[in-house]
């Protein structure tokens, strides 16, 4: 599922999606003398706990454990 893609300036580009459980950062830069292209898959189940064990807020644990049952429920 793609959630956002952007340009940064004219010569830069990003894309964010979910896809098989996970989440992918994808970042490139094309200019005059060169080009590179970045890409970092995360466990989005992991990166979610680790949001979870940054708040100590019970409602924030609750509310990201509903978050990863309806990401699991949909497949």
């Amino acid at each position: 599922m793609e959630i956002v893609q952007g340009q940064v300036g004219p010569e830069g580009k990003y894309d964010l999606k979910v896809e098989g459980g996970c989440i992918i950062v994808a970042a490139a830069y094309a200019g005059a003398d060169a080009e590179v292209d970045l890409g970092v898959k995360f466990q989005l189940a992991h990166v979610l706990d680790k949001i979870a064990d940054a708040y100590p807020n019970p409602v924030v644990k609750g509310a990201i454990s509903l978050v990863k049952m309806a990401i699991a429920a949909a497949g």
